[in-house]
């Protein structure tokens, strides 16, 4: 296996599930002896993070004013660290770092990576962005992998589909410290529901709000745990206090100890209402053996299989998300075999290093390929 020297790249200043699993990826092929440099906006959160990490950054300017000069700071980059591969990630990024990479003297490999899956515009814009200017794309589920395919016209031999994995070291219930009642004074024999998430509207925990509120009346002890920050956190807090909810919901904020959260909750819920890939929370509850609800968006059925792995209803559907979670609380061998399932399925093909292995297995077959067409377009011009 070659060796590769890769640049991923990523204008978001903010930090969720897309720029979660560009850290892991990174660390991920660092620790299979590749070189990787993380490009991000000066003063991102992912900036902070990737330097807690001990990753290697290179810091970049943001907003769309900065189109040009962002392809010129990722064509230095490239020269600098003689990048093989450069994989983008956000929309800025993806079209300035695409372009540095085409225009690049040293030619490394472009991979667009698709973390969500809302409908791309069928424009001319979108057709160069995807099918022209990278060399390969990479979605985080099949269902966007085929939309890719279907709606894009992309070649079915240059799209791959590798959804996040999960580091099983970390979500392991077995190793886990379940000590969070205690710290947040939750009487043990509460039942309690949560929800790891970057608060966007999308993410639908307004949803569940009114799915406790609702069920607050059967089940006085009810704990609903909220973890994450976002543009929706203060209204989320407003809404459950209009709710008088305030009692059975805690909001947690950002926290670094996920797997500890986890290990505290009876039911994992997410009822998104779009934009979804295979979400790494869900994923990661699952590998914790903990019974899911979410909602048939996206690349979320891929591993939340009804009644097999978990609970499915329609998005935006307040009656079937609270008859769920009340299916579930009034059921702890559904929640067990559910789990039980769960945890099966991420161990079997969800793992961090199932995901390293086929990324490896990606750069290796677009690297061949190029250096082939390469080398057949040298011996052309020479004829």
């Amino acid at each position: 296996m070659v060796k590769f020297r890769i640049l991923h790249t990523e204008s978001s200043l903010g930090l969720g599930g897309q720029e979660f699993r560009v850290l892991e990826e990174s660390l991920g092929m660092v620790n299979r002896g590749h070189t990787v440099i993380v490009a991000v906006p000066k003063g991102s959160q992912m900036a902070s993070l990737a330097k807690q990490k001990e990753l290697s950054i290179e810091l970049t300017s943001s907003g769309k004013a900065a189109w040009i000069n962002l392809v010129l700071i990722y064509l230095r980059i490239i020269r600098r660290h003689r990048v093989q591969i450069v994989n983008t990630h956000g929309s800025l990024d993806s079209w300035t770092a695409s372009v540095a990479g085409r225009l690049s003297s040293l030619k490394p490999i472009v991979i667009r990576t698709r973390h969500k899956s809302t409908l791309i515009s069928q424009t001319r814009r979108h057709q160069w962005l995807y099918k022209h200017l990278p060399h390969g794309v990479m979605t985080t589920s099949e269902g966007i992998q085929k939309d890719m395919i279907e709606r894009q016209t992309l070649d079915p031999t240059r799209t791959f589909s590798i959804p996040t994995g999960v580091d099983l070291r970390i979500f392991d219930a077995d190793n886990t410290l379940d000590d969070l009642k205690r710290e947040l004074e939750i009487e043990q024999e509460s039942l309690v529901l949560g929800t790891v998430a970057f608060l966007r509207d999308y993410k639908g925990i307004h949803l569940c709000l009114d799915a406790v509120a609702l069920l607050r009346h059967t089940f006085p002890g009810l704990r609903f745990l909220v973890v994450g920050d976002g543009p929706e956190a203060l209204r989320l807090q407003g809404k459950a206090k209009a709710l008088g909810i305030q009692r059975h919901v805690i909001f947690l904020g950002f926290r670094s100890d996920v797997n500890r959260i986890l290990a505290a909750l009876d039911i994992f819920v997410l009822p998104s209402t779009e934009g979804e890939g295979v979400p790494q929370a869900i994923t990661q509850a699952m590998a914790m053996g903990l019974p899911v609800v979410a909602t048939s968006i996206g690349g979320i059925p891929e591993v939340v299989q009804h009644d097999v792995t978990g609970l499915l209803v329609p998005a935006n559907d307040v009656s079937m998300l609270t008859k769920s979670l009340l299916r579930l609380i009034e059921d702890d061998s559904l929640r067990t075999r559910l789990g039980q399932k769960g945890r099966e399925l991420i161990v079997g093909s969800y793992s961090l290093e199932s995901m390293i292995d086929k990324i490896e297995d990606m750069y290796g077959s677009l690297w061949k390929k190029e250096q082939g067409a390469m080398a057949m377009s040298k011996i052309a011009s020479h004829q």
